[in-house]
């Protein structure tokens, strides 16, 4: 699954664990890092909530 935030398009690691959205809304927390050899931005979820499936 990807999430997209703007530009930022944020892989979701198969067996991370959604939580209910209590608006029925998508929302995710996620932590930007540079990488230390090359600089590089690096994004990682940190937690998502998900609308309830019907």
């Amino acid at each position: 699954m990807t999430v997209i935030v703007g530009d930022l398009r944020i892989g979701i690691p198969e067996g991370f664990a959604p939580r209910p959205s209590l608006d029925s809304r998508t929302h995710i927390c996620f932590r930007m890092y540079s990488n230390e050899v090359d600089g590089n931005i690096s994004v990682a979820p940190v937690c998502l909530f998900l609308p309830a499936q019907a």
